[in-house]
C-alpha cells in the first residue's frame, strides 16, 4: 500500500512539473519588442521572435529593426522558472533576462566585449517594423533535385557536416561547386541579417546546369563540433572531406568540381586548393590577400571615418590593436598576456582622456577596459588565424581562378582583387581572371 502511495505520488509531481514546464514555456512563446539605448543620440529597437520546436524546446529569431536585419539566429534559447537567456552565435550577443510578468522581461544585451546594457522587453501582437519580401529567395517545388547530406570528418573526432546538394535535373554527370561562407560560424545558406546568400546563389546555378554543395560550418544549425576551436586550414580540411564525398556521388563529374569561397571563405578555399590539387577550380568573392590582423586595422580605419569618429579616436584604436597583437603574437600563456594588457592598459587609458563620450561608445573602448580582448585572440585557433598570411597559398594555387570584389566594399578594399591576382600569377599560374 505504501509503495503504491508512493508512486501515485510520484506520477502526481511528475504531472505537476511537466503543467509548470509547459505553463513557463508557454509564457515565453511568442513577440517580445525592446529598444536599445546605446547612448543619447542612438537607440535600436531589437526583437525576438519565440516559438515552440516539434521536440517541444524552445527556438527563437532575432531581428534588429531599425537595421533591417531580420532572421538572425538564435544558437540557443534557455527558459529557467522566471528567466530567459538567448545566445545570438553570430553576433557574438546575449540577453539574459527575468520576466517582471507575462508581458514584460527585465535584463541585459551584451555584445561583444562591450559591457551589457539594461534592455526590457515587452510582449506585443506584431512588430511596428515589417520583414522585407525577398523576391530572390528560390520557392519550392525547385527544378532539380534537393539532397540532405552528412560529411563525416575523419580526422576529427565528433564532426559530422551537415548540408544540402542540389542537382540538375537531367542524367549527369554534372560539374559541382563547394559554397564556403565568410567568419562563422555560419549555417549552410550564409544567412545574414535575413538574406539567405548561399540559398540564392545554389539556385541559381543549379538552374544553369551546376550542381552545388553547401554544409553548415562546424557548430551551426545541424552540424556538430565546435567553429571556434578549427583555424583556416582546418576549415581547408573540411572543405576537402566535402570535396571527396562529391567525388564519390554518381551524379558529380569527378574531374569538373571547384570551390567558390566568400570574405574568409575565399581564404579558406585557396588552402583547400593547395592541399588537394584535384580541385578543379576556385571562385574567391572578396577575399583578402593579407594577414586577418593587418585587415582589421585596415577596416577599422575605413569603417570608423564612415561613423565619424575623431582622427584622434581612429589613431588611437590603432595604436590599441598594434598593441593587443604584439602581446598575442609573443609564445607566452594567457595569464602573462593579460599581465601585459593591464600594464599597457594604465597608460592608455590616460590618452583616450581627450576622446569624447561618443567616440569612446564607438570604439568600444570606455575605461575600464576589458582583458576579453586577449582571452579571444589567444586561442590556438584564433593566434594562427590572426597573421596567417594568405599570399602563402595564394602563390601556390595552380587551378584556374576566378576572382571578384566590390569596388564600394569598405571591409576588403578593391587593392585586395589586384593584389590576390599578382600573387597567384607570380608562380605561373596564367588561368587567373581578376574583376
Amino acid at each position: 500500500m505504501y509503495v503504491r502511495k508512493l508512486s501515485l505520488l510520484s506520477v502526481i509531481l511528475l504531472t505537476g512539473i511537466l503543467q509548470l514546464k509547459a505553463q513557463i514555456s508557454q509564457t515565453a512563446v511568442g513577440l517580445w519588442l525592446g529598444n536599445l539605448v546605446v547612448n543619447e543620440s542612438v537607440s535600436i529597437r531589437l526583437g525576438f521572435e519565440v516559438s515552440e520546436a516539434k521536440s517541444g524546446e524552445l527556438q527563437a529569431i532575432f531581428h534588429s529593426l531599425d537595421q533591417g536585419a531580420f532572421d538572425i539566429p538564435v544558437k540557443s534559447t534557455r527558459l529557467y522558472t522566471d528567466s530567459i537567456f538567448l545566445n545570438i552565435e553570430v553576433l557574438d550577443a546575449k540577453f539574459s533576462g527575468r520576466f517582471a510578468d507575462s508581458l514584460n522581461i527585465a535584463g541585459i544585451f551584451a555584445q561583444r566585449k562591450g559591457r551589457g546594457i539594461d534592455l526590457t522587453l515587452t510582449r506585443v501582437s506584431e512588430f511596428p517594423v515589417k520583414k522585407p519580401k525577398r523576391p530572390q529567395e528560390p520557392q519550392r517545388p525547385y527544378p532539380y533535385t534537393e539532397e540532405l547530406v552528412e560529411v563525416k570528418i575523419m580526422e576529427a573526432e565528433g564532426v559530422t557536416l551537415a548540408g544540402t546538394l542540389t542537382i540538375p535535373q537531367g542524367e549527369g554527370p554534372f560539374p559541382a561547386v563547394i559554397l564556403i561562407s565568410g567568419s562563422g560560424p555560419n549555417d549552410r545558406d550564409a544567412t545574414i541579417f535575413g538574406h539567405k546568400v548561399f540559398l540564392v546563389l545554389a539556385d541559381y546555378l543549379t538552374r544553369n546546369g551546376i550542381a552545388v554543395l553547401r554544409a553548415d560550418d562546424r557548430g551551426a544549425n545541424e552540424s556538430t563540433g565546435d567553429f571556434h576551436s578549427a583555424d583556416i586550414v582546418t576549415l581547408g580540411n573540411d572543405v576537402i572531406a566535402l570535396f571527396y564525398f562529391l567525388k564519390n556521388h554518381n551524379k558529380i563529374c569527378a574531374d569538373k568540381i571547384g570551390v567558390l569561397g566568400h570574405s574568409l571563405g575565399a581564404n579558406i578555399a585557396p588552402v583547400a586548393t593547395v592541399n588537394e590539387n584535384q580541385i578543379a577550380f576556385a571562385v574567391l568573392l572578396a577575399g583578402s590577400a593579407e594577414s586577418l590582423a593587418a585587415g582589421m586595422l585596415e577596416q577599422s580605419e575605413i569603417i570608423y571615418k564612415q561613423f565619424g569618429v575623431s582622427d584622434a579616436g581612429i589613431a588611437l584604436n590603432a595604436k590599441y590593436l598594434h598593441a593587443v597583437f604584439e602581446i598575442v603574437r609573443q609564445d607566452i600563456d594567457l595569464e602573462n598576456a593579460k599581465k601585459q594588457f593591464y600594464h599597457f592598459r594604465e597608460d592608455f587609458e590616460k590618452e583616450l582622456e581627450v576622446l569624447s563620450e561618443e567616440d569612446l561608445e564607438i570604439l568600444e573602448l570606455k575605461p575600464p577596459l576589458s582583458a576579453r580582448i586577449i582571452r579571444e585572440f589567444m586561442t590556438p585557433a584564433m593566434k594562427k588565424d590572426l597573421f596567417m598570411e594568405p599570399g602563402d597559398y595564394l602563390k601556390l594555387m595552380k587551378c584556374p581562378t576566378l576572382i571578384l570584389n566590390g569596388d564600394k566594399d569598405v571591409q576588403v578594399p578593391l587593392r585586395h582583387l589586384y593584389l590576390s591576382h599578382d600573387l597567384i600569377m607570380s608562380n605561373g599560374n596564367k588561368q587567373v581572371t581578376a574583376k
